[in-house]
């Protein structure tokens, strides 16, 4: 009788040992699980701001090809040399904001 209940005593704090840990893992993950959806959050308001810039430069991009494209315009060449750098410059964000959560930007295979 004295070996059972010693046994169930036992049991009884392994089990009070493991509730404790299990409680404990369920914290760091709530905490993790907060940082990531901060880190989420943060992400998106980076993206759409990117995307915003992204707008903003190609409306600076057209009106700049656009006024020194006309006839008579003091005769610089199309597109001047700023709006190559621009469209430059373009490229490779534009690319990110297709596929942001591909490094690099490029279409994972098979999409």
């Amino acid at each position: 009788m004295q070996l059972n209940l010693e046994a169930e005593s036992r049991n009884k704090m392994d089990a009070m040992r493991v509730k404790k840990k299990l409680e404990q893992d369920i914290n760091e993950l709530e905490v993790t699980l907060d940082a990531v959806n901060k880190a989420r959050a943060e992400t998106e308001r980076n993206f759409k701001k990117y995307q915003q810039q992204i707008r903003d430069l190609q409306q600076v991009r057209l009106v700049i090809i656009a006024t020194s494209c006309r006839p008579g315009s003091s005769g610089t060449i199309c597109p001047p040399p700023m709006a190559v750098r621009l469209a430059a410059d373009l490229r490779p964000v534009r690319g990110r904001v297709r596929c942001p959560h591909v490094s690099g930007g490029r279409p994972a295979a098979g999409s």
